[in-house]
Formats: C-alpha cells, structure tokens, sequence
C-alpha cells in the first residue's frame, strides 16, 4: 500500500536532485522481521531514514518538509518533521501547547530516543470537543536543526498506537553525508 501511495505522490520527476525535500522508498532487512519498507528522506538537515508503520498510509509533505502517517480506523496521525531552526525548549513547547489546547494538562515528560539521537518527550492529554485526545512530542537534535515526531489520537490509545510510535522512533536515524565522488557515480 505503502508503494501505491509514494509512487502517485512523486510522479514525473518530483524526486529531482535539486528539490530539497525528498523522500525515497527502499527495502531493508532487519534479522527479526525480516524484509520492511524504508523511506530514505532528504531535508534541509540532512540524510535520514525511517520505517514507516505497518499499515498506515502515508503522505508527504514538502511545504513544511514532513511525513505524515494516518491510521483512519484509530482516528490518530503519527508526523514526523525535519527543521533547520533550534528544538523549542520544554518552556516553550508548554507555552505553545497551551495556546493550541488551552485545557491540556501534562501527563508525562521523558527522555525520547531514535536509533541514534535522544531528545525529550511531553504527551499532553485534552478535551477536544466531546473527546479526551492525547498528543506525544518527542524533539530529537539533528546537526542542522531538529526532528519533531508527534502522534495524536483519541486517548484511549490501544496499543498498536504506542507499538507504531516506537517503531518509527527505533528506526530513525541519520543517514553518513554522501561524498560528491559517491553521489555521482564514481
């Protein structure tokens, strides 16, 4: 499925070199599950990669340079976002939290961590019209900004939800800058 939707989104050369956002998807091999997609992703901030969730259809969004992953069936969507700018310190992002959810309440902090970054996790919990949502941000530093993964859904979140959120942050990692004699071949 995965296939399907990046093959209509980068249709007649959208994955130009001199776009600078770019998401390409590969196969890789991981010993306990065996062959899963890989998106390879290039930023502003550099090379990444991620597993995408099982099953959850994913979008691409260069405006804002960012994957966003939707599961319909839990309601939730799962972001992850590539910036050049500073990670908003936890201040800030309570500040901003409460602005956009002005009746949200903290309910956990912690230290979040990809393949090979650790930044901090807040998940926030509100009512959203005749709902409780919850809202987890993790800020992982990159060299040339920061990486936000954000997944929200109803707050009732079974665990599929928190398997996906984990699964997507234990597969992101920096990819080793490519050497001009290796991009073009040589």
């Amino acid at each position: 499925m995965i296939q399907l939707l990046l093959a209509a989104i980068f249709v007649s050369g959208a994955l130009s070199l001199e776009a600078s956002f770019q998401v390409v998807q590969q196969t890789e091999e991981i010993p306990e599950r065996g062959t899963v997609q890989q998106l390879v992703i290039h930023s502003a901030i550099g090379e990444f990669a991620l597993n995408p969730p099982p099953t959850w259809m994913v979008s691409v969004r260069k405006e804002d340079e960012s994957l966003r992953f939707s599961l319909e069936q839990e309601n939730a969507i799962l972001s992850v976002s590539f910036s050049t700018n500073r990670a908003p310190t936890v201040q800030q992002l309570k500040t901003t939290a409460g602005e956009t959810w002005p009746d949200s309440r903290i309910v956990e902090r912690a230290s979040s961590f990809s393949r090979d970054a650790r930044g901090e996790m807040l998940e926030f919990i509100y009512p959203l019209g005749a709902r409780n949502y919850r809202t987890r941000i993790a800020l992982l530093p990159a060299a040339g900004g920061h990486i936000r993964v954000q997944l929200t859904a109803a707050d009732n979140w079974p665990h599929k939800l928190q398997n996906s959120w984990t699964f997507v942050l234990n597969s992101l990692h920096a990819l080793p800058p490519v050497s001009p004699k290796r991009a073009a071949g040589q």
